[in-house]
């Protein structure tokens, strides 16, 4: 979404907040011009209910959905790390000079998936660190196919090309589930959806004998900070959530890895 990569989420949803009361306002002096006699006010019609229920159906299956992709994202990076320490122990079976040579080709892979990460952000592609990590798959596949050729081993042949695939597979599955959003169609009728519903709210404390700032300001603040989590989630690594203690486990991996 274009609006999120310009101004940032928290800056979407401090503008949000303001579209909000904003709204509220509108319905309030709206409501005041059709105001009851306080013997005839009356609560919210099956209109009005089925409005803020809409609202709220959007809310809990956009934050259900967010979640999901959230910790999918979590959990594939764990599988990611799990994936490159099993191929870099399946190392050990090969010759010591190939598995030098590997060795040193998986530490350089590990450095450039971590500067992938943390030049990534979820609205635009690091370009040079995406060629990087393509460059050095090949490399590496090119290298262990060679060592596994020199070796004729079939325990390590069996054994290391599978870890290999997995690992490279992983990124790819990792790439799609990063740019996995919903259709923005969904974002626009949950923010319209919000706003309207702000604006009936406004009204029907405009029909009463006077505002009531309390309420007004509450749903105002609930109703924004519901979305903002709901953004944070879905962008993990354009706000406050983030997915830093899952990278953490990849700083480790790379940190626990021989120095040769």
């Amino acid at each position: 979404m274009f609006i999120i990569n310009t101004i940032g989420i928290v800056g979407f949803a401090l503008v949000f907040l303001f579209g909000i009361i904003l709204c509220m306002e509108l319905g309030v002096r709206w409501g005041a011009r059709q105001r009851l006699p306080e013997t005839e006010a009356r609560g919210f019609g099956p209109l009005e209910a089925g409005v803020f229920s809409l609202l709220a159906l959007l809310v809990a299956f956009t934050f259900g959905d967010a979640m999901t992709r959230w910790e999918m994202r979590r959990q594939l990076m764990v599988q990611e790390v799990n994936a490159i320490g099993t191929a870099y122990l399946r190392l050990d079976l090969l010759q010591e000079d190939d598995r030098r040579k590997l060795q040193q080709q998986f530490k350089q892979y590990v450095d450039a998936r971590l500067d992938l990460y943390a030049a990534l952000h979820d609205q635009s592609t690091p370009i040079a660190e995406q060629s990087r990590v393509k460059e050095l798959q090949d490399s590496i596949w090119s290298a262990a196919g060679t060592a596994l050729h020199r070796d004729q081993t079939a325990t390590a042949d069996l054994l290391l090309v599978p870890a290999l695939n997995q690992m490279f597979d992983i990124t790819t599955t990792r790439e799609a589930v990063t740019w996995a959003h919903p259709p923005a169609i969904i974002y626009l009728l949950l923010f319209v959806v919000a706003l309207v519903s702000s604006l009936i709210a406004g009204y029907g404390i405009g029909m009463r004998a006077r505002r009531s700032i309390v309420h007004m300001v509450s749903f105002a603040l609930v109703t924004a900070f519901s979305i903002w989590v709901i953004m944070e989630l879905e962008f993990p690594r354009s706000g406050f959530i983030r997915l830093d203690p899952a990278d953490q486990l990849l700083h480790e991996l790379r940190d626990g890895m021989d120095p040769w």
